[in-house]
């Protein structure tokens, strides 16, 4: 009888390995800045959450949230001038195309910390399919790249594009640097979603971002999305 096929999934990192690779991110000044890295970092999670309540995100674990997090953190560090000079010269597979794509070079530094870690992560080193998750999720999210890299697992190319593309969403509702966005509202449909975007001032540019960008989400949550601005009383 032929054994079952098992598939690895990321089970989430831990807080600790989470600050470790903040570390990394606070190193590079979070790419632009710290508040932008923990807005993306924030809206990819509150969106994660509410895609995970509304059943669009199966066979991804609560643990996850840590990992999307740590992906926020660090997705911008390839953004700064010091991460350009410390990447030095990026790999083979980097095409002409995406040789200046923040994504590689954020990818290629945080692939090099977490071969040489600091002490939480060298004493509880990431998992194969959270080190997967985390490092797909850097790159892919950047331009909608999907690369696979010779020499790096890919332990589940699904799971990873859902974490992706969330996140190529949340940086978008802060690709300005403003920060007005205030949250997010996920409303869902048998055959749409739809994210209604508060905010404190318009954020008409963020929002168009976003729409431009949510075809990787749509793909891998299997429905059509939309991105709805609201505007908020600010005295309110």
């Amino acid at each position: 009888m032929p054994k079952p096929i098992r598939l690895s999934y990321a089970k989430g990192m831990k807080a600790g390995q989470v600050g470790a690779l903040e570390l990394l991110a606070q190193h590079y000044d979070y790419g632009r800045g710290p508040s932008h890295a923990r807005k993306v970092a924030g809206l990819a999670t509150s969106l994660f959450d509410q895609l995970t309540e509304h059943g669009l995100l199966p066979s991804i674990a609560p643990g996850d949230r840590q990992t999307l997090y740590a992906a926020g953190l660090t997705h911008d560090i390839g953004s700064s001038a010091r991460a350009r000079i410390d990447a030095g010269e990026l790999p083979d597979w980097a095409s002409e195309m995406t040789r200046d794509s923040v994504g590689v070079v954020s990818y290629t530094l945080l692939r090099r910390w977490l071969e040489n870690p600091p002490a939480p992560l060298a004493n509880t080193p990431l998992s194969p399919a959270d080190r997967s998750a985390l490092l797909y999720s850097v790159l892919w999210s950047d331009r909608g790249n999907q690369i696979e890299v010779a020499g790096e697992e890919l332990t589940n190319a699904s799971h990873t594009r859902r974490l992706a593309s969330t996140l190529r969403v949340a940086q978008c509702l802060d690709s300005t640097l403003r920060g007005l966005v205030s949250g997010i509202k996920v409303l869902r449909s048998e055959h749409w979603v739809r994210i209604l975007v508060r905010s404190l001032g318009s954020v008409e540019n963020e929002v168009a971002d976003a729409a431009a960008h949510v075809s990787a989400l749509e793909q891998s949550l299997g429905i059509r999305v939309f991105v709805q601005e609201i505007v908020e009383d600010a005295e309110a």
